[in-house]
């Protein structure tokens, strides 16, 4: 089973100063991507689309300024040099794509909304947000400020197991294979949106290496064995239940099973990538 996380870490190699070498090589503007088809395509989406599409988008934006702000503390509590430029190259990818996902909301969603006669809206409006979405990244937000409270190895397995293993690498990396297919031109009725697609493959690039460097970090952890297989395995267990919940209020009736099966999909994945059998119990 591989996904693009895993096909990251095969590519980059196991190493944090590899992974920051091609975050350096890959680094990426949202300003150069052009957004005037997307926004001649958003304007004649009917109301129930169109609302599906500000919604999605809602859910990305703001969780991106989320996890800008929650991975601060890892950049606080790393010692290893190389662990420190990795995290530094993250944050700017973060700030990267809550810039991107900002920009689409001005540049294509506020106009279509004005056209429309809507009150301007903002992706951090609670309407967006599930209660299962708002407890996902109340969780990871906790989880990653007790590195600032009572740093050590379980903590760090706990913070890299929220935020690099689940949010980016299951729910994400779940989400953005829906917005590729729905908004890729080959559903009907729904127009391809092609700098949504552009800017969601760069991130989706991004992801993948953040992830690749999480898993990195659990295994060490694992193999050293400073945590327990069961904490970590306990702790991506927990979250499945908010990231499904998530995903299925996200996706239409007909896409819901196959991006829930993929949610299993990249759960097992990841427990892959950090040494354990996904089939164990």
């Amino acid at each position: 089973m591989t996904d693009d996380a895993t096909d990251a870490l095969d590519r980059a190699g196991e190493s944090a100063t590899r992974y920051t070498r091609v975050a350096i090589d890959r680094r990426w503007n949202p300003a150069t991507i052009d957004l005037e088809r997307d926004a001649e395509a958003v304007a004649e989406l009917d109301r129930i689309e169109f609302t599906r599409l500000r919604g999605l988008l809602a859910q990305f934006g703001a969780g991106e300024q989320a996890v800008t702000e929650d991975l601060a503390p890892l950049a606080v509590v790393v010692e290893e040099p190389a662990d420190q430029r990795f995290v530094a190259t993250q944050l700017y990818d973060e700030a990267v794509h809550a810039e991107f996902f900002d920009r689409y909301w001005e540049r294509v969603i506020r106009p279509a909304e004005r056209t429309r006669g809507l009150g301007e809206s903002d992706p951090t409006d609670d309407r967006w947000h599930a209660p299962a979405y708002r407890e996902l990244f109340d969780r990871t937000e906790r989880a990653m400020t007790r590195l600032l409270e009572r740093d050590g190895p379980e903590t760090r397995a706990r913070a890299y197991c929220h935020y690099h293993l689940t949010v980016e690498g299951t729910l994400a990396l779940t989400a953005y294979d829906w917005i590729r297919e729905r908004y890729g031109g080959e559903t009907a009725g729904v127009p391809a949106l092609s700098g949504l697609l552009e800017g969601v493959e760069n991130v989706r690039r991004d992801e993948g290496r953040h992830v690749g460097f999480g898993c990195l970090c659990v295994r060490d952890l694992l193999e050293s064995g400073a945590v327990e297989p069961g904490l970590v395995r306990q702790a991506l267990a927990d979250l499945l239940e908010p990231v499904e919940a998530t995903i299925a209020e996200m996706a239409t009736d007909d896409a819901r099973p196959a991006l829930l099966e993929r949610v299993e999909d990249a759960h097992e994945a990841r427990l892959a990538q950090v040494g354990l059998d996904p089939q164990a119990r």
